[in-house]
């Protein structure tokens, strides 16, 4: 399954380029009313959000996670860092059983303690 997400994915460069410019300009904060100010951009969110960055992540660390959920209001973010040694694959594509079944626990206890419904 990896195999063939990765094939896909990264068979057309234009793909690769596309994906890399996201996370260069992928900045939050970078439009109206925030205008760079990034801790008030975070404080901006309104949603409950359960952030779960893979903790061998090397593209997203879960240090950068800790930072955006420390910057929103209380009890806006909750942050567990996934503890998979799949990095950047943490919990996806479904192919570790002890990830699935560490995300399920996750969001059942989520869900099962907010308002927040499906």
């Amino acid at each position: 399954m990896l195999y063939r997400i990765l094939t896909t994915v990264f068979a057309d460069p234009e793909n690769m380029l596309l994906m890399l410019q996201t996370w260069q300009d992928a900045d939050c904060s970078n439009q109206e009313p925030y205008d760079g100010d990034f801790v008030k951009a975070m404080q901006g969110i309104k949603a409950k959000m359960l952030v779960l960055p893979g903790k061998t992540d090397l593209y997203f660390p879960p240090e950068d996670s800790e930072i955006e959920v420390k910057n929103m209001k209380a009890g806006i973010g909750q942050m567990h860092a996934f503890p998979s040694i799949w990095g950047h694959w943490a919990g996806g594509p479904g192919d570790s059983k002890d990830d699935v079944t560490w995300l399920d626990d996750h969001l059942k206890i989520f869900f099962a303690n907010s308002d927040v419904s499906l």
